[in-house]
């Protein structure tokens, strides 16, 4: 979790398991470093989530349990009106000397926020807590965390005035609201430049630049082997034993996709296309035997491809939730979408809306997955194969097909 190296080259490492220290030759391991005052039955204190050294050589420590200060021979426990500091992301040293940290302290009461000490007194700067603070060349302190403690929903990049850290109440900027906020640099330039969940931004001082939405659409190319389509189409009638159905008359099957992509812009699906084998068409039996060839249902020498081409797509609620850029990796409403496109059958071309759901699998750059369902009535495609009954009266195979969709696309 944390890598840190010391004023005399020492390395030392914040790991699940403690803290390990490695002086160029060989490794020293810190399991258990203190006793933990609050969470006494569970070893969150071996759990580092950062370490910095002050002025003085002393090593500050954030862990999931108590944060606590190292002065080469002993750990002591960070306390704060009889209480220990708990679940501390970051700690950084300011040009003065101050300390400053986030955690919960007093948890009983749930007092988490910001904190900083001046060398003998802890005072509270506000209820925002934070994963990484820094200080600029300018004095001023950024960062990044929840904005209120009792809820890590929302977060938020912050800055708080150089003039007023030291007052009972600095002046803070929320510079960035979203979901997920994480690391935090300045360059040399005086620009700040902070991650979320999906990407990297950058904060002259006047604006935000998104390196993940600077380019505008991303294409995916579907996975074709991951991807899969299913048919489910049915009799009118059942079939039935006495009063027992033994069967509604469903049969099932699958097609191949033969290539495609999905279009992402800012966390949203706005595009794409997929072009299926008709060739390919198959219906499964319970023994796994497959038939797949429908000459009745379709010309398939005259049109082997099928076409599915995305024109419109709306989130949950009919389109009126917008999609926040927050650093969220899920889109809102659970994923929920509503698309439309150009259906191509037979050669004739119509227009569907089916519902889905769409999923960042592994990040904004890594894989999209959308599963939906469509139903369609064939007969608009003229497929009309024994869509009503004959002059001997056989049973009828009904008009309504149920499409289900799994696409996998990777950028």
């Amino acid at each position: 979790m944390s890598v840190y190296e010391d004023k005399a080259g020492i390395i030392w490492f914040g790991t699940g398991g403690g803290i390990s220290r490695y002086d160029g030759k060989s490794f020293r391991n810190f399991t258990s470093p203190n006793a933990p005052l609050f969470y006494k039955e569970v070893h969150w204190n071996n759990d580092i989530h950062t370490i910095i050294e002050d002025k003085t050589g002393k090593l500050w420590v954030g862990t999931r349990g108590d944060a606590f200060v190292y002065d080469g021979k002993k750990f002591a426990t960070l306390t704060h009106k009889g209480e220990p500091f708990l679940d501390v992301w970051s700690i950084m040293e300011d040009r003065k000397g101050t300390i400053w940290l986030s955690g919960y302290n007093g948890f009983r009461g749930s007092t988490g926020g910001l904190y900083r000490y001046d060398g003998s007194t802890f005072t509270k700067v506000s209820e925002r807590g934070a994963y990484a603070i820094i200080q600029d060349k300018k004095g001023n302190i950024w960062t990044t965390g929840p904005v209120n403690p009792a809820n890590w929903t929302v977060q938020a990049l912050s800055r708080y005035d150089a003039k007023s850290l030291y007052s009972e109440k600095p002046i803070v900027t929320e510079i960035r609201s979203g979901k997920t906020f994480l690391g935090l640099l300045e360059a040399n330039d005086g620009s700040i430049w902070f991650g979320d969940a999906t990407g990297v931004y950058r904060y002259d001082g006047k604006t935000i630049t998104d390196f993940y939405n600077k380019e505008g659409q991303k294409k995916y190319s579907i996975d074709t082997k991951q991807s899969v389509v299913i048919w489910k189409g049915s009799m009118l009638l059942g079939a039935w034993e006495g009063s027992t159905l033994i069967s509604d008359g469903s049969a099932t099957g699958d097609i191949d996709i033969v290539k495609g992509e999905l279009l992402i812009e800012n966390r949203h699906l706005v595009g794409g296309a997929v072009e299926v084998d008709m060739n390919t068409i198959e219906r499964k039996y319970d023994d796994q035997r497959s038939y797949n060839k429908f000459p009745a249902f379709f010309d398939v020498k005259k049109f082997p491809v099928s076409t599915f081409a995305i024109t419109k797509v709306e989130t949950g609620n009919d389109g009126n939730i917008k999609v926040p850029n927050d650093g969220s990796i899920r889109v809102p409403t659970d994923g929920n979408i509503k698309v439309t496109g150009n259906l191509t059958l037979e050669g004739i071309t119509k227009a569907v809306t089916f519902p889905a759901q769409m999923q960042f699998k592994d990040g904004m750059d890594g894989t999209v997955e959308v599963n939906g369902t469509l139903i369609i009535d064939r007969t608009e495609w003229d497929i009309n194969y024994r869509s009503h009954f004959d002059k001997n009266g056989n049973v009828t195979i009904s008009d309504d097909v149920k499409i289900f969709m799994k696409i996998v696309a990777k950028k």
